[in-house]
């Protein structure tokens, strides 16, 4: 599964330990993609403070996908998948994180559109685009904001402020954006 995620939250959600004592990771967005077996799953992420990452996970312990299966991220999930990570050199200025909070709050209520049902496909990637908003004292839960398998639009948040977050992560992480059949 290939996704995005965001997190977004107090400025001292979590504090990965290879960091310095100040560095949190109070937003998160990630671009995930994995295998129809499972197999593989890869995350790029950014987190509160503009920091960028790449997650990979072929066997072994998946922290992320551990936190969504039991109903939502928390501060050491954030730790353990930062520990697990790869840092990239780039990072996000203050002001494109800004305008991804505020977008993140737009599309936190709205509608999540289905454009079809989940049928599995033979060797192909899921897609998904989510994000987390952090409130004090309880996990985060996924915003989801796009979900597709082979190339089929699956699920999609259809607010203005979601199709714009979306786009947001496919010019931020770089990843290619595929030609989807509705």
């Amino acid at each position: 599964m290939m996704g995005c995620v965001l997190l977004a939250g107090p400025p001292a959600v979590a504090r990965p330990k290879h960091r310095a004592p100040k560095a949190t990771a109070s937003m998160l967005v990630s671009f995930e993609v994995s295998n129809d077996a499972d197999t593989v799953h890869q995350a790029w992420f950014v987190d509160g403070e503009g920091r960028t990452y790449w997650f990979v996970r072929t066997g072994g312990r998946d922290p992320l996908a551990e936190a969504e299966r039991a109903g939502g991220i928390t501060p050491r999930d954030v730790s353990a998948l930062v520990a697990a990570s790869r840092p990239l050199p780039n990072t996000i200025a203050a002001g494109e994180l800004d305008r991804a909070r505020s977008l993140l709050l737009g599309a936190q209520h709205s509608m999540v559109w289905t454009h079809r049902r989940r049928d599995p496909c033979k060797g192909g990637v899921t897609v998904a685009i989510r994000a987390y908003l952090f409130a004090a004292g309880r996990a985060a839960e996924a915003i989801p904001l796009r979900e597709t398998t082979c190339n089929w639009l699956v699920d999609e948040n259809l607010s203005p402020e979601a199709q714009e977050l979306i786009e947001w992560v496919y010019r931020q992480s770089g990843q290619p954006r595929p030609r989807l059949r509705r």
